[in-house]
């Protein structure tokens, strides 16, 4: 190539993706977090509906919260929106339901949380370590194995019957253990990584 390029039509393009870097941010992990192994289990085209949820994810409204109970409430307000998304084509599907929302969709919404806020950091410095503890880890099969190979019982073995009481549950076993480790809850979820290398 010519040392004497012409950059401008390439700065210009660099000038629009900086302008709406964010959103794209957003959208690209709209289109990660339902994979393969989350969206195996649902009819097909489910991955378009709730695409399409994740995108619309009012995520600067977590800037103004100050406090846990503001986070599940905001949590509870998105996870009813793909909760929607999801039944829209698996009200009758026996793999993801009955803890279509608890389970599924809470999985789905907490892996979305976890990219963007902590591995993609969308947020300043400060509004991501205020969030961080807030965030719930996302549960799944490998999970739930885990934490029963480390001696605590579950009445379930998979996701499809998680129930409301039975994620809040695990998600304050998981934080009061993360706190007492100085560290977040969240993280467990690594845990799942390092299955995958095993």
């Amino acid at each position: 190539m010519e040392n004497n390029i012409n950059l401008t039509k390439l700065i210009e393009e660099f000038k629009e993706i900086k302008k709406e870097h964010r959103r794209l941010i957003i959208q690209k992990s709209a289109l990660v977090v339902p994979g393969s192994s989350v969206i195996r289990v649902f009819e097909k085209e489910t991955k378009d509906d709730i695409v399409s949820v994740l995108q619309k994810i009012p995520m600067d409204k977590l800037r103004n919260l100050d406090n846990e109970t503001g986070f599940k409430s905001w949590f509870e307000e998105q996870l009813d929106k793909i909760t929607r998304a999801l039944k829209k084509r698996n009200r009758k599907n026996t793999r993801v339901n009955p803890g279509i929302k608890w389970g599924h969709a809470a999985k789905i919404l907490n892996l979305s949380l976890r990219d963007l806020v902590v591995d993609l950091r969308i947020f300043d410095t400060k509004t991501t370590k205020r969030l961080i503890p807030w965030l719930y880890c996302p549960i799944d099969g490998i999970i739930m194995r885990k934490i029963q190979g480390l001696g605590y019982s579950l009445p379930y073995k998979g996701i499809k019957n998680i129930d409301k009481k039975f994620f809040y549950n695990i998600q304050n076993l998981l934080g009061e253990a993360a706190k007492q480790a100085n560290f977040h809850r969240v993280y467990f979820d690594y845990n799942w990584i390092q299955q995958r290398e095993k």
